[in-house]
């Protein structure tokens, strides 16, 4: 260990390193302490799940939606890294719903062939569609774009709407519920069920005030942006980054756990290892570690002012937390849907096992109330259809997300105690939508629940997949909180960065990158990244 350090991470999570990288990279000396064995956080290396060799399961991160399309992908030469993606093509569908009675919804890129598939459940919500996309396009566009900047104040989110007498009645449908803005704007309850389920897997229920954001931020948004699946699974991106970051000098030290960020007169001057031994820093320290607990645990409660305090134990998880089940395959589900579409064989992102809006509301009450839930599927994953090198040849993963609180009937265990129930549970209502998803198929089973995400990963506490609440006010310039969502703290030279701060959770690098910004403005570091604007 060097003794002469500029800036101190704290956690090798995909947005620690990304800082570190960036830092490093405009000639600052960065070390990363890692508390587990290996670097990633939420986007940790494949496994074996399963226990089957030669399977690699990717925990819970697989589809990265924005991470081949940001800045980071392309500054720090990821793919000079060993991380490159499978992208869909304008040829094949983003992703599919598959319904009980064999129908499917499929996702295009392509509007026209889109919208002439929305029109088998609804021409008139194939029109609506068309017209909303459009009229929505300046919103989209605005969000996406400010993701890569300071967190924006609300008004500067719905500036583009608030221009004209259109954009303010929508603006108002927007910031309803999911349930509402569907039932404004759609009627196929299929349709809606497939929307509402974009505010779930953002953390919000259906019928929740504002979740109607949700719908615009990724189900709008993933029209013009092709699917994307990381080659040789998702440790895949966290490992560039980190090559990135120690090929231009910086360290990462696993195994060794931070107990305290050490503060001397009011300023982060380094960290407090468990063992007690101190490592000092000449500009700053970086947590990537969630911001209440970076609060509460490693500032601790006597350098905190009121405002901080109260706001760090306030601070609000998702109530309905990630589960997944991973299966290794003899040979891929085969979709009853693949009689009426064709192309749902080529889609390896498929959405399952909540047809109508009632299924998704019923599903999240369940996991509100600590129930086992009586509808389980929402996203399905098949990596191995664009990456085979995931399972031996001719085999396939396949993960299968569903949601559920992390005190199960009362107590977290309960997630390992019915492990083989809950996953029997999913399997059943499996079969409403496949022909081969029998017990000669599947050659091995896993759960991976919330309990155990959040016992693995400090910064998905009850295994919350988006790092916090997503409502309004828990974003952009409310995320965490008002006074600390610029990546800076009330203790002078300590940052946060991670899915507890803007834009929220994912693989896209954005805190990351915002929190290097931050810190080069204040440290007066040359940001080389923005040379050629």
């Amino acid at each position: 260990m060097a003794e002469n350090y500029d800036f101190i991470i704290i956690g090798s999570g995909p947005n620690g390193l990304f800082s570190g990288a960036y830092l490093a990279k405009a000639g600052q000396k960065v070390l990363v302490f890692e508390r587990m064995e290996e670097i990633g956080g939420g986007c940790p290396p494949a496994q074996e799940l399963t226990g089957v060799p030669g399977f690699k399961h990717n925990r819970h991160s697989i589809w990265h939606v924005w991470m081949p399309h940001t800045p980071p992908y392309t500054d720090l030469e990821m793919e000079k890294y060993g991380c490159k993606y499978y992208l869909t093509s304008l040829d094949e569908p983003i992703n599919c719903q598959v319904y009980r009675d064999g129908r499917a919804l499929m996702f295009w890129r392509d509007l026209d062939r889109m919208c002439k598939g929305l029109e088998k459940f609804s021409k008139r919500d194939a029109e609506t569609w068309r017209e909303l996309g459009e009229r929505l396009r300046p919103f989209k566009e605005t969000l996406l774009s400010m993701f890569f900047t300071p967190p924006p104040k609300l008004s500067q989110v719905f500036a583009p709407l608030e221009e004209s007498i259109e954009g303010q009645r929508l603006m108002v449908d927007i910031l309803n519920s999911a349930e509402d803005f569907c039932d404004a704007y759609f009627e196929s309850p299929q349709i809606k069920a497939w929307l509402q389920a974009q505010a779930v897997n953002m953390g919000m229920p259906p019928d929740a005030a504002l979740s109607g954001t949700m719908i615009v931020a990724t189900g709008f948004s993933q029209q013009d942006t092709p699917a994307g699946l990381c080659i040789g699974g998702s440790g895949m991106v966290t490992h560039a980054v980190a090559n990135c970051l120690k090929d231009n000098g910086g360290e990462i030290i696993n195994k060794t756990h931070v107990k305290k960020v050490l503060i001397e007169d009011g300023v982060a001057k380094g960290v407090i290892l468990e063992d007690g031994t101190e490592v000092r820093c000449n500009k700053g320290v970086i947590s990537d570690t969630a911001s209440n607990l970076t609060m509460l645990e490693l500032v601790g409660e006597e350098h905190l002012d009121e405002h901080t305090l109260f706001k760090a134990k306030n601070f609000r998880w998702c109530k309905s937390a990630l589960n997944v089940v991973h299966l290794a395959l003899n040979e891929r589900p085969h979709w009853k849907a693949e009689a009426d579409e064709p192309d749902v064989a080529k889609c390896w992102v498929v959405i399952q096992g909540c047809d109508t809006p009632e299924e998704i509301m019923s599903a999240y009450n369940d996991a509100k109330e600590q129930k086992i839930p009586r509808c389980m599927g929402n996203l399905s994953f098949i990596p191995t259809v664009p990456d085979p090198s995931q399972a031996p040849p001719g085999k396939h993963t396949f993960a299968i997300w569903f949601f559920g609180n992390h005190a199960l009937e009362g107590d977290p265990e309960n997630w390992h105690r019915k492990e083989d129930e809950i996953i029997d549970i999913c399997l059943d209502k499996l079969q409403d939508y496949t022909t081969n998803m029998n017990k000669d198929n599947i050659l091995g089973r896993k759960l991976y629940s919330c309990y155990d995400i959040g016992l693995d990963i400090i910064n998905m506490q009850y295994g919350d997949q988006v790092g916090g609440e997503t409502a309004l006010t828990q974003m952009f310039a409310n995320r965490p909180w008002p006074g600390m969502s610029d990546y800076r703290t009330p203790i002078e030279n300590l940052y946060q960065t991670g899915m507890t701060t803007h834009p929220a959770g994912g693989i896209h690098g954005a805190p990351g990158y915002n929190t290097a910004g931050a810190i080069c403005d204040d440290f007066d570091i040359d940001k080389w990244w923005e040379e050629e604007d």
